[in-house]
């Protein structure tokens, strides 16, 4: 399997203006697009009952992180769709190279109409904008500082988000990778399925390091390609299958990436 860290081509002085252009662009819509979606998942959050406001939430988050990736440039590839079900939870474990897979894997699961929570660090629940959508959402904010805390909040929605039939995202390397490797996957994402008896479905994103990695300001244009893998399930399964499950998932991720190495 390999492991070579992709390939960041230098750009010209053409594109590089072109790149700062598409992502001064994005940050324009931002802001004003945070703050306005943020007010009406927060209002929907408090009008809407479980799940309808998780389900207003999804659609608002997938169509704003479609919108991101068409303002930068950045065309989206999806496969493994049929590995996910609006009809049955998972646990998706995906690895993390970017500050733009989550509006990734948000365009992506937006494609099958699906309802999605991640798993986000405490900091986004800090912020005044961004609180409404991480609680709406039902996404329980992780304390990288107390593993014990973050993994008894996790634990706490994890039951409630499986009955709702929700795909909770795990970025599943706990952190952005520095050079596009995929490292050492946490545990998190693998307790909450072995919980919850919740299939995990990996995912791998392919081009997202490339557009715009952990050091970049701004994103560069490119194709980005998600890929779904088959679920694994957890019935069964105990805390003692926790490492197993660790290293069947991670696995997995490596031979998606492989695949999309080759083609």
């Amino acid at each position: 399997m390999s492991s070579e860290t992709p390939e960041v081509l230098p750009k010209s002085p053409g594109q590089n203006s072109i790149a700062v252009f598409r992502s001064l662009l994005a940050g324009a819509f931002l802001a004003p697009s945070v703050m306005a979606g943020g007010s009406v998942i927060n209002i929907a959050g408090k009008l809407a009952d479980p799940p309808r406001d998780k389900e207003i939430a999804s659609r608002i988050a997938s169509l704003w992180s479609a919108t991101l990736l068409g303002i930068l440039d950045i065309p989206l590839e999806v496969e493994g769709l049929e590995n996910l079900s609006s009809k049955e939870a998972s646990v998706v474990a995906s690895n993390h190279d970017s500050l733009l897979d989550s509006p990734i894997l948000a365009a992506a699961l937006g494609r099958k109409r699906l309802n999605m929570a991640f798993v986000a660090k405490e900091s986004l629940d800090r912020a005044p904008f961004l609180r409404g959508i991480v609680r709406t959402m039902g996404i329980p904010p992780i304390d990288r500082k107390n593993t014990a805390e973050a993994k008894a909040a996790i634990n706490a929605r994890a039951k409630e988000l499986a009955e709702q039939k929700m795909n909770t995202v795990f970025f599943a390397q706990g952190t952005r990778s520095e050079d596009g490797k995929i490292g050492k996957l946490k545990k998190g994402f693998a307790h909450t399925a072995i919980q919850t008896q919740t299939s995990v479905v990996p995912a791998y994103i392919d081009g997202s390091f490339r557009a715009m990695s952990r050091h970049s300001r701004i994103a560069r244009p490119g194709r980005v390609r998600v890929a779904f893998g088959e679920r694994i399930p957890t019935e069964g399964m105990t805390e003692k299958d926790v490492d197993a499950l660790v290293d069947l998932t991670r696995g997995r991720i490596l031979e998606m990436q492989q695949e999309a190495q080759t083609c």
